[in-house]
């Protein structure tokens, strides 16, 4: 059964850094082990995925009722924009006339 443990090389066996190889142990201390290269070991890269999109979630992937969700939401933002908006309006026009009331005095 193989097992994945981190090993010192000496840099000398070549650009090893963040690939998976077999090694022969040399030494081992209490929290270390030393190796050096098998000479017909195959030398790999993990699998690398490509980084996720801004805002995406790893291992969440929404649904339709989600989707759903997620338009009612925008399309209550709109309206709430919309009534603040036009209590902006009302309360320009109440100051407005406020003013011209007491400039007419």
């Amino acid at each position: 059964m193989p097992f994945v443990f981190q090993v010192l090389v000496h840099k000398d066996e070549g650009d090893l850094m963040g690939k998976m190889f077999e090694v022969e142990i040399t030494s081992a201390g209490k929290h270390f082990l030393v190796g050096r290269v098998l000479n017909d070991c195959d030398v790999s890269s993990p699998g690398l995925v490509e980084p996720l999109p801004k805002g995406a979630v790893s291992g969440f992937k929404p649904n339709s009722t989600q989707r759903q969700t997620d338009k009612n939401m925008e399309s209550s933002h709109i309206w709430l924009r919309f009534t603040f908006l036009v209590l902006f309006v009302a309360i320009l026009i109440r100051v407005s006339y406020l003013g011209y009331i007491w400039i007419k005095r």
